[in-house]
């Protein structure tokens, strides 16, 4: 069963909690229930954000920045579009996730002046993540030297992306899909800034 621990982040001092398979959060006003929710859809989303990371390069060949420079990259920018700047939170804040015992990720802040964001990942989850980051960069080769004109590489484009979610859901112990639905003021902050 997954499990997150946070400690100071924005009104939550500390909480440590398991993840089910649904999470209702009752409370009064201001005591972290949004944010809490905002946690666990951020290490959720991890899933999402593999699989986009995945299929780019088995589309388009290896990252230049590397498996976990981009992936550092791309949950540092999720992390600000969810809680804001870092270096506007406190020095001690800190997120853990754990999708096991053996697989987890691990977000804090650099106590530099402008507290970047720093994220670790277990050796474990990176050693499976790079397998299938060697599998993703084997597909490309492979469909670049298939002539374009073929079917071929469609089919095997559908069993490359079925095979990275299962992959990818295996290692994460998760394979429902993660909503974030904003309560009542927030809702409506996002409907209205949306582009439709």
């Amino acid at each position: 069963m997954a499990k997150i621990v946070i400690n100071h982040l924005g009104s939550i001092h500390h909480v440590e909690m398991d993840i089910k398979r649904v999470n209702i959060f009752i409370g009064e006003q201001a005591t972290g229930k949004s944010t809490l929710c905002k946690a666990v859809y951020y290490f959720r989303n991890l899933k999402e954000v593999l699989l986009d990371y995945y299929y780019t390069v088995g589309q388009e060949g290896e990252s230049s920045k590397g498996l976990l420079k981009e992936l550092s990259s791309r949950l540092k920018d999720s992390f600000v579009s969810l809680f804001g700047y870092s270096w506007q939170l406190p020095a001690d804040l800190s997120m853990d996730y754990y999708y096991s015992e053996q697989h987890w990720v691990k977000i804090k802040l650099m106590q530099a002046e402008r507290k970047y964001i720093s994220v670790e990942f277990s050796k474990i989850l990176l050693e499976e993540l790079q397998t299938l980051d060697n599998y993703a960069n084997k597909f490309y080769e492979s469909i670049t030297a298939i002539n374009g004109r073929s079917i071929l590489p469609v089919l095997e484009n559908k069993k490359f992306y079925e095979y990275l979610e299962n992959e990818v859901s295996r290692i994460l112990v998760d394979d429902m899909t993660t909503y974030y639905i904003p309560a009542g003021r927030g809702l409506l902050s996002l409907l209205c800034n949306q582009k439709t």
